[in-house]
């Protein structure tokens, strides 16, 4: 991590007396406050006054920061002040005090001289974009036309301009042409506070790319050199007209990228990068992945002191925001290898279809000597096919339907098992009625004969006459008569042998007196009702959780953690106990899907949590 570096420089005064004064520390500013008496102090990493020139600027504060450029970190320059503060200045120069654009151009491209003659395998690509933000809408500079273009978030998470030209440059020499060009098109206007306003914000982007041959690696890195419009304040610049507009536009996006640095500042969840254009440019800079400088500019004169103390303020939250550079990397694979990769999958491709016409082959195989084999007299292949799927339909259906009954009597019997601990004698009595009543309540499956049930296990346990030359031994009926059969016949004893086998575990109780005996006359329907009784206390015993219980009692119940258990406990704080269950749906982290969800997995689980 780093921490966001802001330097100050001070443009010289023509005032006699100044309220800004840098301390000899080159780090300090006391600014005077008129309406205390007393001065305020603001610290920065380096302060500059008018008689520093460009070149010590650079040396001191920007060239060091170059240096990552160089291991594939990103860096972002730019500079902050009110109109008529020496920004553009600062950042372009003149021909005989170029500015921090050109110096660190002309660095970079040093370097890579440098490094590649000390170094063989590195090479370097470097290219340039040149862009302008005027009222919110984003220009090319570079490219001709006079096209809006478009700002997204790619899927990485960078942040893109689209359709922004991209230039090649190998030289200084290149550089400059281009950037000249690109600067003639920036949109400037003359002010009563400055005669060559810039009515835009401009980015230069550089992309620096190095490759090294011999590890196969590649370092991508990106430059960001930006010069900021100023804010101005309309009484003194005397804008009207298109003036006014643009400077509405411009203090605007100045005024968001403060709101940016003070949410930055305290942490806040949400970042309003998105409210302007320009914070969504500098969002790698400011609390991103950059390296970051911003060069304040200030006056010192008098009649600037409220424009003054507004950038010193904004220089001064600056410092607290800390940006995560790292490096950007990538390995590059030779072509050869590229190459061995495509015939792998080429090979692989190949094996997979000759696999799958080998498995086709067998199929029609098969489905051939089934055709020879079943030719028994009156009935076709085909029609045997069919009453084998009917079968097995059968075989599957009958088998769900058996789950489904076990299931629900092992439920309903271990309830009633429960709710009357009787002895073994009257369970006995209890458990052959209610096999009874299940018998006849439940939904039934259509049998055909205990042979035919035969053959039904025997397809579900994968014993069917792997040659499918004849029917199974006993089967009389034709299968697809037996499937639209009504399903109304009572279980066969196969089928009560099994329930009965199943549920007499559940059943299977150490006798225990009781005060309360159950009559012989007693029905299913008697029973089922106290088994509602028993829910509707399960009920009430979840409501009063919900209704009573702390934190932890709540997050005993399944499905509820600590954050909806605190969801529930705000709630119920504000608008009292619930009346029901449903009353849940209330609360926004519950949806009736989740209630649902709630209900099932606690209506019978032990709910004697508090």
């Amino acid at each position: 991590m780093a921490s966001v570096q802001v330097v100050l420089r001070v443009r010289s005064s023509i005032d006699d007396e100044s309220p800004l004064r840098i301390c000899d520390d080159n780090q300090t500013v006391d600014l005077w406050n008129y309406r205390y008496d007393d001065t305020i102090r603001f610290k920065f990493d380096r302060c500059y006054n008018s008689d520093c020139d460009h070149q010590e600027i650079f040396q001191r504060s920007i060239q060091p920061l170059l240096n990552h450029v160089f291991d594939g970190h990103n860096v972002s320059i730019f500079t902050y002040g009110a109109t008529g503060s020496g920004k553009t200045y600062t950042m372009i120069g003149n021909e005989s005090d170029p500015g921090l654009i050109p110096m660190a151009v002309n660095e970079i491209f040093s370097y890579t001289s440098k490094q590649h003659k000390l170094h063989k395998n590195w090479k370097y690509n470097i290219s340039m974009s040149y862009l302008e933000v005027y009222q919110e809408k984003i220009y090319d500079l570079i490219a001709s036309g006079n096209k809006d273009l478009n700002l997204y978030q790619n899927k990485s998470g960078k942040i893109v301009v689209g359709d922004l030209a991209e230039s090649a440059i190998c030289s200084f020499e290149e550089f400059c042409k281009v950037f000249m060009k690109g600067n003639n098109g920036r949109r400037v206007a003359a002010t009563k506070l400055n005669r060559q306003s810039s009515r835009s914000h401009s980015v230069l982007l550089l992309k620096v790319e190095k490759t090294d041959n011999s590890t196969l690696e590649r370092f991508n890195s990106k430059v960001y050199l930006i010069d900021l419009a100023g804010s101005e304040d309309n009484r003194r610049t005397g804008n009207s007209g298109e003036r006014l507009k643009e400077s509405g536009t411009i203090n605007s996006s100045l005024f968001v990228l403060g709101k940016v640095v003070e949410a930055l500042n305290q942490q806040l969840a949400r970042i309003p990068y998105r409210e302007s254009k320009l914070t969504r440019l500098l969002q790698d800079s400011i609390g991103g992945s950059a390296h970051s400088c911003i060069i304040t500019t200030v006056s010192a004169s008098k009649s600037d002191y409220y424009s003054t103390y507004n950038t010193l303020q904004f220089a001064s939250k600056s410092r607290n925001i800390i940006n995560k550079p790292f490096a950007q990397i990538e390995n590059i694979k030779p072509r050869h290898d590229l190459s061995e990769t495509r015939k792998r999958r080429i090979s692989t491709a190949e094996d997979d279809k000759n696999n799958k016409k080998k498995k086709s082959s067998e199929i029609v195989h098969i489905e051939h000597e089934i055709g020879t084999h079943d030719s028994s007299p009156g009935i076709s292949s085909n029609k045997c096919g069919n009453d084998t799927e009917i079968k097995y339909q059968l075989a599957e259906f009958e088998k769900k339907m058996l789950s489904r009954q076990e299931q629900q009597t092992k439920a309903l019997l271990q309830c009633l098992t429960n709710m009357f601990p009787e002895s073994n004698s009257q369970l006995d009595g209890i458990r052959s009625k209610v096999e009874k009543e299940l018998v006849h309540a439940l939904p039934r499956v259509a049998t055909a004969t205990k042979n035919s049930g035969a053959d039904s296990i025997n397809v579900l346990n994968g014993k069917e006459n792997s040659k499918f030359n004849k029917r199974p031994a006993g089967v009389t009926k034709n299968l697809s008569s037996i499937a639209l059969k009504p399903i109304e016949n009572k279980l066969d004893n196969l089928k009560v042998h099994r329930l009965h086998n199943v549920n007499k575990q559940a059943l299977d109780v150490k006798p225990i007196t009781c005060s309360k005996k159950l009559s012989d006359d007693n029905t299913l329907l008697d029973m089922l009702r106290k088994v509602d009784d028993r829910t509707a206390r399960q009920i009430d015993d979840l409501l009063r959780i919900l209704n009573q219980g702390d934190c932890k009692s709540l997050t005993l119940l399944n499905t509820i953690g600590k954050k909806k258990a605190k969801a529930i406990i705000d709630f119920r704080n504000i608008n009292g106990e619930f009346s029901d269950i449903a009353g849940l749906q209330k609360i926004p982290c519950f949806t009736p899907n989740t209630v649902r969800k709630f209900v099932e997995c606690n209506m019978f689980s032990s709910l004697d949590v508090m």
